[in-house]
């Protein structure tokens, strides 16, 4: 879900969010049928607004990742001077995004 929210697949106007707009979207319980929404090749709806059941720093984690489209590695030097963690996330992320190109 990460991967979506970053790609722009899911849109809500966060952290913006009236108390209305925060009830119809599902930020604390299920929200408005109109508001659900699916991910690409899923059969189930969301039925909570995807940033209340994303952490931030999960986001972040896929955006610095999608920074190596461009070349860009988040420390200085090369693969083997990356944080383990984040080479182990690029993977995750890479799976993530081939499957829903597959599925979209």
């Amino acid at each position: 879900m990460a991967v979506a929210i970053s790609e722009g697949e899911l849109k809500r106007p966060c952290p913006n969010c009236t108390d209305e707009e925060k009830r119809d979207y599902g930020c604390t319980e299920d929200g408005d049928e109109r508001y659900w929404t699916k991910l690409k090749g899923d059969k189930d709806y969301i039925k909570r607004c995807p940033y209340s059941m994303v952490k931030r720093e999960h986001i972040r984690i896929v955006q610095s990742a999608s920074l190596l489209d461009s070349g860009i590695l988040p420390d200085a030097g090369g693969w083997l001077d990356q944080a383990s963690s984040f080479v182990k996330a690029v993977c995750i992320v890479s799976a993530a995004k081939a499957e829903a190109r597959k599925d979209g």
